[in-house]
């Protein structure tokens, strides 16, 4: 909703296009995270994850690290590069 009340359209120029792309992108990301978590969690809770079967934690684990790494680079990116040029 920031970037619609900011009067941001994707039609309007390139950088508006770029920065609902990200958004929509990160967020399926954070989907994908939520996901995972619900099923990491699932396995927990039934027993199936200790100390020598962490796989599917090791792997979520490392997806939210990708989707957070991702996220602040979008950041710098739709933050840092208009400012730069200003």
């Amino acid at each position: 909703m920031a970037l619609w009340e900011a009067g941001l359209r994707p039609t309007m120029h390139a950088h508006a296009a770029a920065s609902y792309a990200l958004l929509v992108w990160q967020g399926f990301h954070v989907a994908v995270a939520a996901i995972m978590a619900g099923y990491v969690l699932a396995r927990s809770w039934a027993g199936l994850l200790d100390g020598t079967r962490r796989l599917s934690f090791d792997n979520m684990m490392l997806f939210w690290l990708y989707t957070v790494g991702q996220g602040l680079a979008g950041l710098a990116l739709l933050h840092g590069f208009p400012r730069l040029l200003a």
